[in-house]
């Protein structure tokens, strides 16, 4: 039902995008876009025969809340039971990913290059021992040679017999070296070209999946991860029957200045074909859009509230609910000019049933307005979603603490 509705208000707002709520803006300049609905993903793990919503990822470990206890979850240790769900969601940051290229690949194990560069060095080391055997064997006869023609000239020479002696050993060694040599020099030429033909033979049978990025943000986040949602067909399974890799991983901070970003993921049934790759963006537990997010269209601030109701309205068909304002949309930069004091106090909005902001006060009668610039400039920056009287919009109260948003 859910997922019905997401598609429906996506179809709508896809097919009406910017001109939706500009009737009558020919000639004046356009509309800034704030925000940016896409499809993103949401992850849960099974833990315990039960199944926890992933909040957070540091370093490969998923953070769950398990009775209120925070929990890590360990992914290095083999498979974990992670689920991924789709949904239609909203952000105000959207992350630029450059240069993004995703594939089949080979574990260092398996692939095919490398093991024929080694076994090419590897003739290359023997064909140089080989050569430098050849020297000392050359050497070796010359001085054989050498002490024969002395012992000659000095028959009754104790030394002379002596060098005689050394240097026939020498000959000797030189000669099983030589030996030695020439078979690893054969061995390795016919590995190499082996190596040759096992490389011809692979090609295409990856055992790894590939995703390199350049990663950029307008606005510094401090908490990032990534998920990679990698979806592959099987090469012994049946047609239409395809595998899916979920890898997540926490990121350095990420600001304005590109980063290169590269994950070799191995495991994979060999000679798997590649059928669709998913990149997302997180930070501190929310997704934020990119991009090249999918079903990515962008909103002006108008656009994005209507959106918020409609969503609001489609998700409580039929109920009675009070006015509230949307967690997460009062930005980092507003929350820091704000005070502790500002943050901690208790306010209450009128909302319209657009869930537009029509007055803050400080007690929940509404006769007390706040005559305060920061604060209620705060409250005008965050979005809220109208009361609802058995389904329909009305107007209503919110009770708002800043800190909470």
């Amino acid at each position: 039902m859910k997922a019905r509705r997401h598609r429906a208000i996506l179809s709508i707002v896809a097919a009406l995008g910017g001109p939706l709520f500009l009737a009558g803006a020919e000639g004046k300049s356009p509309i800034p876009k704030t925000h940016v609905l896409f499809l993103g993903a949401d992850l849960s793990v099974q833990y315990d025969k039960k199944v926890y919503r992933v909040e957070d990822v540091t370093g490969s470990e998923l953070k769950i809340h398990v009775d209120q206890q925070e929990v890590l979850v360990p992914t290095r240790r083999g498979p974990v039971g992670l689920q991924v769900h789709a949904n239609l969601k909203l952000a105000g940051t959207s992350v630029q990913l450059d240069q993004l290229h995703s594939g089949p690949a080979y574990t260092y194990e398996n692939d095919p290059a490398r093991k024929i560069e080694e076994a090419s060095h590897s003739a290359m080391n023997a064909a140089a021992g080989h050569d430098m055997a050849q020297i000392r064997q050359v050497q070796s006869n010359d001085n054989l040679v050498a002490a024969q023609i002395e012992v000659a000239n000095h028959p009754d020479s104790a030394e002379a017999r002596r060098v005689l002696t050394n240097a026939q050993l020498d000959v000797g060694n030189s000669q099983q070296q030589m030996d030695i040599t020439d078979m690893a020099k054969t061995s390795d030429v016919a590995l190499s070209a082996a190596g040759v033909r096992r490389m011809q033979a692979a090609e295409g049978n990856f055992d790894a999946m590939e995703v390199s990025f350049k990663i950029s943000s307008p606005v510094e986040m401090n908490n990032p991860y990534l998920v990679v949602l990698f979806k592959f067909h099987d090469p012994r399974e049946k047609p239409g029957t395809d595998g899916l890799v979920i890898h997540a991983q926490a990121l350095d901070p990420v600001d304005a200045t590109p980063r290169y970003v590269r994950v070799l993921k191995g495991g994979l049934p060999i000679g798997f074909k590649m059928v669709d790759c998913t990149v997302h963006i997180y930070n501190r537990g929310e997704e934020v859009a990119t991009n090249v997010s999918a079903n990515r269209v962008e909103l002006s601030r108008t656009e994005t509230q209507q959106y918020i109701v409609m969503e609001h309205i489609g998700g409580h068909k039929g109920a009675t609910v009070p006015a509230a304002v949307v967690s997460g949309s009062l930005s980092s930069g507003t929350r820091q000019r704000l005070s502790p004091e500002q943050l901690k106090r208790r306010l209450y909005v009128k909302v319209s049933k657009d869930g537009l902001l029509l007055g803050v006060f400080s007690d929940e009668g509404c006769t007390l307005p706040v005559d305060e610039a920061v604060t209620t400039a705060a409250l005008g920056e965050v979005f809220f979603t109208p009361a609802l009287q058995a389904g329909k919009p009305a107007d209503g109260v919110a009770r708002v603490r800043l800190g909470d948003i």
